[in-house]
């Protein structure tokens, strides 16, 4: 609470008494008791939140295990566990002993340490990012990648914040380690903070591991990311396989932060070639194994989407386009992926013996393409209606070579050629001929 607020307290306080008057002035010590209540509840997050602040921000300091500002904030920690069982009356003498050291900082800046200290691994970052230079050239190169207005406002945030705590983190700790914590406190007393300073603090806590991902893809090199890529895809990554005219449409892999299209994934190969892996990254021992069985895989499930495509031309009735023909789960081996595959090939041999065996023994089926015996498929079983018919009738029954138009025979039905685009405008199934 602000000058001016407890002013207005006081005021209204002393109003109070003068409404009810007392044997002797009560208003000052209430307003005493009441100042050394809120600073004892500030005590109470604030001393535990600079000994967590000391402890992430170690490497700022000398050695010295006789830290007489930490022994004494151990202290507060300690009596205020349950100090809302003091009696308000005694709250003047519990708070003296500490009134010196928490008054070093100002109230804003007080809050400002309690909202920094819940977040280490913004703090653990800024302790590794101390060359401006590097930062700038940084925040220059991932800017441009994303047009997310929460990622902007924090990477702009972020800039803010490191430039409010430079002085305090990079400057003074360069120079000469900080002796004692109230050495760093004096430092944070010589900074302002306004509702501006506070509310950046939060806005970039509050986006980091977005801000964070875009920052850590972007400042590596394509072969590095590369790595980071198959470890995500090796752990995380689940396959699908598309049935699909477009190769480029048959096979993504999703992670949990997003997917990979084939594009990515052949372009993910290519770096490889050029890329020399590591054998560990991030507590992954099996690199080099990861990669051999994700080329493997992905050839195999290349060929997968090629087969479908194929059983799709053909006219096989359980093949859509649009449809997921195969999902394949993280860590599955390769020996599984191989043995979808060598089924989905019987089923295109079988299902290619079928159509040859069925047009030869039936020759009137070659007067129909594959895309004209699904629609007949489709479209027959559901006739009812003239209208129904309207969508069979259009197909056409080849003339017999050598007839003109024209001439045909007692008892021959013949429709006209088939209209340019008529299945295209819902005339068919989705099968392909």
């Amino acid at each position: 609470m602000r000058g001016p607020q407890w002013a207005k307290v006081q005021h209204e306080l002393d109003l109070l008494e003068a409404t009810a008057p007392k044997a002797s002035k009560w208003v000052p010590r209430a307003i005493e008791q009441t100042k050394a209540m809120r600073l004892a509840a500030k005590l109470r997050d604030w001393a535990p939140t600079m000994l967590h602040l000391r402890e992430v921000l170690a490497e700022l300091f000398a050695p010295n295990s006789d830290d007489a500002t930490v022994k004494e904030l151990k202290t507060v920690v300690k009596q205020y566990e349950h100090m809302w069982e003091m009696p308000i009356g005694n709250m003047i003498d519990q708070v003296s002993p500490f009134r010196a050291t928490i008054s070093l900082l100002s109230e804003p800046m007080q809050d400002y340490t309690i909202t920094a200290a819940g977040h280490d691994q913004l703090l653990m970052w800024l302790l590794n990012h101390k060359s401006t230079e590097d930062f700038n050239r940084l925040i220059a190169l991932c800017r441009p990648n994303t047009d997310d207005s929460l990622i902007l406002a924090a990477i702009a945030s972020l800039q803010q914040t490191r430039t409010f705590l430079a002085e305090a983190l990079y400057s003074k700790p360069t120079q000469s380690p900080y002796p004692s914590l109230k050495e760093f406190l004096l430092e944070l007393a010589s900074l302002h903070v306004d509702e501006t300073v506070h509310s950046s603090l939060v806005s970039v806590q509050q986006s980091f591991d977005p801000m964070l991902e875009l920052l850590t893809t972007h400042s590596r090199t394509p072969g590095a990311q590369a790595c980071y890529d198959l470890k995500k895809i090796s752990e995380t990554g689940h396959f699908h396989v598309m049935c699909s005219l477009r190769e480029s449409e048959q096979l993504t892999c999703e992670v949990p932060e997003g997917s990979f299209n084939y594009e990515a994934l052949a372009e993910l190969r290519r770096q490889f070639l050029m890329t020399d892996v590591p054998a560990e990254l991030d507590g992954a021992t099996n690199l080099p194994q990861m990669l051999e069985e994700l080329v493997e895989k992905f050839k195999l499930l290349e060929e997968y989407g090629r087969c479908t495509m194929e059983l799709f031309t053909l006219g096989h009735f359980a093949y859509n386009i649009g449809h997921r023909v195969l999902s394949i789960a993280p860590r599955e081996p390769v020996s599984t992926v191989e043995q979808h595959l060598k089924e989905l090939q019987e089923k295109l041999a079988d299902w290619q013996n079928a159509v040859d065996n069925a047009r030869g023994q039936h020759y009137f089926l070659n007067y129909f393409t594959v895309r004209e015996l699904c629609h007949l498929v489709k479209e027959v079983p559901l006739i009812g209606s003239d209208d129904h018919w309207s969508g069979v009738w259009p197909l056409p029954l080849r003339r017999p070579a050598g007839q003109q138009p024209g001439h045909a025979e007692e008892g021959d039905v013949h429709v006209g050629p088939l209209e340019s685009g008529w299945f295209e405008r819902g005339g068919h199934a989705q099968c392909a001929g």
